[in-house]
């Protein structure tokens, strides 16, 4: 596995590379909400993996990736308190 990071101007971030999805819960904070942005192609194949983490599903392909679909993100987002 490669690690790489990430040092933006606010926060850190670490890129995993060759990790196994099924190790991701490791890496998340016990203590924080977790919610998963995923599409309807993906979430089926791997949510599953993803225990007790809220998801928001959004449809396939580039003609999802709107301005429509990010202002159905953010709802979702404040339903759930995010």
């Amino acid at each position: 596995m490669q690690r790489i990071e990430i040092n933006g101007k606010l926060k850190k971030a670490t890129i995993l590379v060759g990790e196994s999805l099924e190790n991701l819960p490791l890496y998340l904070p016990q203590e924080r909400k977790i919610i998963c942005i995923s599409d309807t192609n993906v979430w089926p194949l791997h949510g599953a993996k993803l225990n007790n983490v809220e998801h928001i599903l959004m449809g396939r392909g580039e003609a999802y990736k709107t301005l429509a679909t990010m202002a159905r993100i953010y709802e979702c987002l404040l339903q759930l308190n995010a």
